[in-house]
């Protein structure tokens, strides 16, 4: 415990929150009261007792990073003391080599170093399952009153908790169905009244389902899902992914040995008490593959109850303390190499909120500001730029990541021009913009009024991070809203991939211009068989139809997106115009194309050169 301890809270406060931990303190600073239960199910879709635990924790710890975490290292040390007590309850005797497994896991270290749930969720998972294993030996209508009250605590903490009960539900189904015989009063009322307030909980998240648009509706890959709910038992974030299937293949082939332990023992309170551990598991992997979201925290709630049975079944086995104590200094040394890997390697250090505001403190000029993108890292860059002023701008402004929120011209250049409106630059803090902004719009509206519309420096010290810096050659001038297009479109047939509603100029070109600027909306249908690097040809030409100017580039900003992207693309583009350019009538001929050839639609924009003023 000591030890368990000691890592929970050496380095605490080393690494900058991440956006989910800056949430978090958002979150107990903007709501009181009924708000703390009843906005995340709205917001999130989850259960509410971490806020409350959290907005208390707070109070009294004060808003440091230290304070923000201590709560989780609480409830991951509380982990190493259930594993004890639930090794005791099955086994008659503590599981040494469990025990050591979940106080120096890498996994279980990473959950309980951060400002979220996780670590509250699995004690309370484990401790739910703690009651279960003792109910199912003493079978005293005490504990299955305990499992009934613990199981409640749990599923408040995460609504993903509902699998793990769920899971020692059926056990006991299938139990009393083999053993041919009624459960006592006890264990219906128990687990009457647990499914009772899970559904009563589901029954208000199902109406806000629509409004959480976090991820696509396409499944994903059960089986990959699998492994990953094996892997992460033992390998931290599930990184580095090449790892991916060793550490299943390892969680696995431990799985196997207690269950063929198990079996041995004839102990079946220990074989139901791990096969509800394997049916949440798999519970995991399926509701995760039918979402089509899966976080590595998800599974390693399951950590204490797996390792508890796992790691308890094969000591048991073991015929003597000093081969079960072998067992655990084996288990130690793996979990020390894990440990080390988690503590020095890159590839498992948080986004660096922290650095990243230092730095545009440093370096940001009075007539500037900062566009965040995406919008939903507000609350942790908030949290770390303290400063009263209002100097930067969320996009979108919304603090849940949600693919409904994906940017667009319309929704975006208002506010914008609203926040920049005669500021000499902007700097643009990007992370997760491929899921909100993939197709670089921020980056442009910056850009097309930036010093240079040629490359710009992109700083990526950050860990995830990307910071750029763009300097206006003039005070920032409002863009034009809305887009109105005279262009007329020629075989405009979206349904077959790519559609437009049309091209334009958004300032009357005139002669001496270094460039035209041409903005177009491209439409992108979802099962798009045009690639990515789809390129598109600006070619003008005068009355006569000589060609006087031509550009060739791709065809948005970071090409079509490969996600589904319902909006309207804006592209802008920049064709250079020669010196020698005459004022008078000219058409400009927007053609998209591949590798293949051209493609429909075609834009043709008529358009006068005005002469020089």
């Amino acid at each position: 415990m000591l030890l368990g301890f000691a890592l929970r809270v050496f380095g605490l406060d080393e690494q900058s929150l991440w956006y989910d931990e800056g949430y978090s303190v958002w979150f107990v600073q903007a709501h009181a009261g009924l708000e703390l239960i009843t906005r995340p199910i709205q917001l999130e879709l989850n259960t509410p007792l971490y806020y409350l635990l959290l907005k208390a924790w707070l109070s009294g710890a004060g808003q440091s990073e230290f304070a923000v975490r201590s709560l989780s290292a609480a409830a991951g040390l509380l982990w190493v003391a259930l594993v004890w007590a639930t090794s005791h309850a099955i086994w008659k005797r503590p599981a040494l080599a469990a025990t050591v497994a979940v106080a120096f896991s890498a996994a279980g270290l990473t959950v309980a170093q951060e400002g979220r749930m996780y670590a509250v969720a699995g004690a309370g998972c484990s401790a739910a399952g703690f009651a279960f294993a003792v109910a199912m030996r003493r079978r005293r209508a005490a504990w299955w009153a305990a499992w009934g009250v613990l199981g409640v605590l749990a599923f408040a903490s995460h609504v993903l908790c509902a699998l793990v009960i769920v899971a020692q539900i059926a056990v006991l189904w299938i139990a009393r169905a083999w053993q041919r015989c009624l459960p006592s009063l006890a264990e219906r009322a128990a687990t009457t009244g647990l499914a009772a307030w899970m559904l009563l909980v589901v029954a208000l998240i199902l109406p806000n389902r629509e409004a959480y648009g976090t991820v696509f509706d396409a499944p994903a890959d059960a089986w990959l899902i699998l492994q990953q709910t094996l892997a992460a038992q033992i390998l931290p974030r599930l990184l580095p992914e090449s790892l991916i299937p060793v550490a299943a293949l390892a969680t696995s082939a431990l799985i196997g040995l207690a269950l063929v332990a198990t079996v041995r023992s004839r102990c079946w309170s220990a074989f139901g008490f791990g096969s509800a551990a394997l049916l949440a598991a798999l519970g995991f992997a399926l509701f995760s593959a039918l979402v089509g979201k899966f976080s590595s925290r998800y599974p390693t709630l399951l950590l204490p109850l797996v390792m508890a049975w796992a790691l308890g079944s094969l000591e048991h086995g073991l015929p003597s303390g000093w081969t079960r104590f072998a067992l655990a200094g084996l288990v130690a040394l793996a979990s020390e190499l894990g440990i080390q890997a988690w503590r020095t390697q890159p590839i498992y250090a948080n986004e660096d909120f922290r650095g990243a505001t230092a730095h545009l403190r440093r370096h940001m000029a009075d007539d500037e500001k900062v566009v965040l993108v995406s919008g939903h890292f507000a609350p942790v860059f908030a949290y770390y730029w303290t400063e009263s002023d209002q100097r930067w701008v969320a996009l979108p402004n919304d603090v849940v990541l949600n693919v409904n929120n994906m940017l667009t011209y319309a929704e975006v250049a208002p506010r914008v021009n609203a926040a920049l409106a005669g500021t000499g630059g902007a700097w643009l803090l990007l992370w997760q913009d491929d899921v909100i902004d993939p197709t670089g719009l921020a980056g442009e509206l910056l850009r097309r009024q930036s010093q240079s519309l040629g490359p710009v420096e992109v700083i990526t010290r950050f860990h995830g991070l990307r910071l750029i810096h763009y300097r206006f050659f003039q005070p920032y001038q409002p863009t034009p809203t809305p887009l109105v297009f005279t262009s007329e479109v020629l075989l405009n047939r979206p349904q077959m991939g790519l559609g437009s509603d049309g091209c334009g100029l958004p300032a009357a070109p005139t002669v001496g211009a270094p460039w035209l600027e041409v903005w177009c909306l491209w439409r992108v249908s979802r099962n798009s068989p045009l690639p990515a690097e789809t390129q598109v040809s600006l070619r003008l030409e005068r009355a006569d139809g000589a060609r006087v100017a031509q550009l060739d580039q791709v065809i948005a900003p970071r090409g079509l997106p490969s996600i589904p992207y319902p909006k309207p693309i804006w592209a802008p583009y920049f064709l250079p115009l020669p010196r020698d350019t005459s004022p008078g009538e000219y058409v400009l001929w927007v053609v998209p194309y591949t590798a293949s050839g051209e493609v429909a639609p075609q834009v043709r924009v008529s358009l006068v050169l005005e002469p020089q003023r």
